[in-house]
């Protein structure tokens, strides 16, 4: 059994007249009977080759359809056969509406990302600011040392008695900077060994 959905089966004399005509699995003797398809697009193509397949709207009940025809050689008809484009194109269409609907949900999900992260960056730089702000106004030292040496926070008084100038308190700072440092204020070059001091 040839199972071609909403599709047609048509004979076409090679003189563009419908000999018979059936859609799916229905058959109608008058449905596009005698219907002249002189002048279509599946004539032009037959015209010019034995075979070969083309996608038309049907002259009966206007679907687009795509078709594939063979002349016959001892006879003057035309055999087609073809099947309906939308049941063709559907799981293909509704693939793509799944890849629409996950790509702007991906979308949706990102952008949510981003404005959660910025947030969160936002209120980790003011806590941080708060922070330092508050280490500034205290009137001791504040210095954290991690293990590896490596200095995260400072605040003022401390830059001010170890003699660190600002632009330097922004940076990584390390317990050698805050040597070399101590070193300069003392009057000693940090690069020699012992050091010279000033006249």
């Amino acid at each position: 059994r040839l199972d071609i959905g909403r599709g047609p089966l048509l004979l076409v004399g090679t003189d563009g007249v419908v000999r018979a005509l059936a859609i799916g699995s229905t058959s109608d003797s008058n449905q596009g009977i005698g219907l002249d398809l002189a002048g279509s697009t599946l004539l032009a193509a037959a015209a010019n080759a034995d075979r070969g397949t083309l996608t038309w709207q049907s002259p009966v009940d206007g679907a687009q359809q795509i078709i594939s025809f063979r002349r016959l050689a001892d006879n003057p008809f035309i055999v087609v056969v073809g099947l309906d484009s939308g049941e063709v194109l559907a799981p293909y269409m509704l693939y793509a509406r799944q890849c629409d609907i996950f790509g702007a949900g991906l979308t949706l999900l990102i952008l949510l990302t981003g404005c959660l992260l910025l947030g969160n960056t936002r209120r980790l730089v003011g806590s941080r600011q708060v922070l330092q702000d508050t280490m500034d106004a205290i009137s001791q030292g504040i210095v954290m040392v991690d293990p590896s040496g490596r200095i995260p926070v400072i605040n003022r008084r401390a830059g001010e008695l170890l003699h660190i100038p600002a632009p330097l308190k922004v940076a990584d700072l390390t317990l050698k900077d805050i040597d070399n440092q101590q070193s300069l204020a003392d009057g000693i070059d940090p690069k020699t060994e012992y050091g010279v001091a000033p006249d």
